[in-house]
């Protein structure tokens, strides 16, 4: 994970589960969420396990997050998904928490 300040991107440390951590159980980790927030149903992107092998895209939108941990600013997130050490997926996104 790293937020914008400036012209460049920091890396955020991993605290408390959040940041640039190691999750071992990505399915879990997702089953506390609940429901997939509506722009993701809306444009077919799964956020719970089993995912169907594929290519996802979420157009640009708008949606409440009940994150308050997150500081104003631009982020931007990266996971590689793996199993077993063999690499079985890889999501990106950038995002604004205002």
């Amino acid at each position: 994970m790293e937020k914008k300040v400036g012209d460049s991107w920091l890396k955020i440390p991993c605290i408390g589960y959040i940041g640039s951590c190691e999750y071992d159980d990505l399915c879990q980790l997702l089953a506390q969420i609940g429901e997939c927030p509506e722009p993701f149903v809306d444009a077919g992107v799964p956020c719970q396990c089993p995912f169907q092998q594929g290519q996802y895209a979420l157009p640009q939108t708008e949606f409440d997050v009940e994150i308050p941990i997150f500081p104003a600013g631009d982020y931007h997130f990266r996971a590689n998904l793996t199993n077993n050490d063999n690499s079985v997926g890889c999501a990106e996104i950038f995002a604004t928490f205002a």
